[in-house]
């Protein structure tokens, strides 16, 4: 009889332990002897009004953090954050996804700070502590495997459709998970082909009918995406030459225009100059203009290297956040490509298909 005690005891022990609101974070950066952390919330609406939360702060003291959030409430069992985390002399800076879960100790692993400040590689990440933890994990890093894949190999449709797997299957398991939809929502809005299978996919989820919060955060992002595509069909832009004149897309003529738009401190820039230029002496005689357009937050800076570097067609400067929202890219060399009455033919072009692309386009 006692035995039989003992083990229903335990049984309600593990019980009372599972219900338990107890909520712990454990951050672990062996690399970083000293930090701050702060962690932030933020659900739809707040990221729609550029707001968040400012949850809990800590101290990383010998590579490690303990973040105790007991007096937290929230509905469900899971809250998804975000922790931030900068070093004592500033010299580091990351923020990254914080799983906070009821009854449980989360423990969030990061290592490769080296490789990360020598810009070598992104943070490796772990997080343990519970199933879901471990399946958000594996999920976090293939999802960022696959991105590498895809800036070795732009456009990669298999490397796409593997992602759409990804997410599909994230999804299905927990619908509920805020950061699966905000970084499918995330790499949507980079995208400049709406036939891609991630935007297949985002329609597909549009279009149901659902009490999901975050679904409905992603329709509303898929039906603005749609628009400014439309919108943005056209070239349009204002920029400024050495002398301090304003020029738009109307003071360029040809019967394509190439736009480059790049930066003076951009290395993968400067190694597309001369590809630029190639293409520009075979194809200039035969209707095609080049306007290079500086995003330097420094005019200095690139009036510094065209000086010591004068390029043969047009180059100016503009305002990078401007362009970069108008034509919704986020790296740089990025060039497009327009007929001459300014209809946008291909915008982001891989620079090794440039003249092919072109050689396509020049007599139509």
């Amino acid at each position: 009889m006692k035995k039989i005690l003992l083990a229903f005891v335990a049984i309600v022990g593990v019980f009372f332990a599972s219900c338990s609101n107890d909520k712990k974070v454990v951050v672990d950066i062996a690399e970083l002897s000293e930090g701050d952390v702060v962690v932030i919330y933020q659900d739809p609406d707040m990221i729609n009004a550029r707001t968040s939360e400012q949850i809990a702060t800590a101290k990383i003291k010998n590579g490690k953090c303990e973040i105790i959030l007991d007096s937290l409430e929230f509905e469900g069992k899971i809250k998804e954050c975000a922790i931030t985390i900068v070093n004592q002399n500033k010299q580091f800076g990351a923020s990254l996804p914080c799983i906070i879960e009821k009854g449980k100790t989360i423990t969030i692993t990061i290592t490769g700070v080296g490789d990360y400040l020598a810009r070598k590689n992104i943070l490796n990440i772990s997080y343990k502590g519970s199933k879901f933890a471990e399946d958000f994990s594996r999920f976090w890093k293939d999802v960022n495997d696959s991105f590498m894949e895809l800036s070795r190999n732009n456009n990669d449709v298999k490397t796409f459709k593997k992602q759409v797997e990804l997410y599909k299957s994230f999804i299905k398991k927990y619908p509920q998970s805020g950061y699966a939809y905000s970084v499918l929502i995330s790499e949507m809005q980079t995208l400049q082909n709406a036939d891609n299978p991630i935007m297949d996919y985002c329609r597909e989820l549009s279009n149901e009918q659902t009490d999901n919060v975050w679904q409905k955060y992603l329709s509303q992002a898929y039906k603005y995406k749609i628009v400014q595509q439309t919108a943005n069909s056209t070239l349009v832009f204002t920029a400024l030459n050495q002398q301090g004149d304003t020029l738009t897309e109307r003071d360029v003529k040809g019967e394509l225009i190439l736009v480059d738009f790049w930066a003076s401190w951009c290395k993968p820039c400067l190694e597309a100059l001369p590809k630029i230029e190639k293409v520009w002496e075979k194809y200039k005689g035969k209707g095609l203009s080049v306007v290079s357009i500086s995003v330097d937050t420094n005019p200095n800076d690139w009036i510094k290297f065209i000086e010591k570097n004068p390029m043969k067609w047009t180059s100016l400067i503009g305002n990078g956040q401007e362009i970069t929202q108008r034509y919704n890219f986020q790296y740089i060399p990025h060039l497009i490509l327009a007929d001459k009455n300014g209809k946008i033919l291909q915008n982001g072009i891989d620079i090794e298909k440039l003249d092919e692309l072109i050689e396509k386009n020049i007599n139509k």
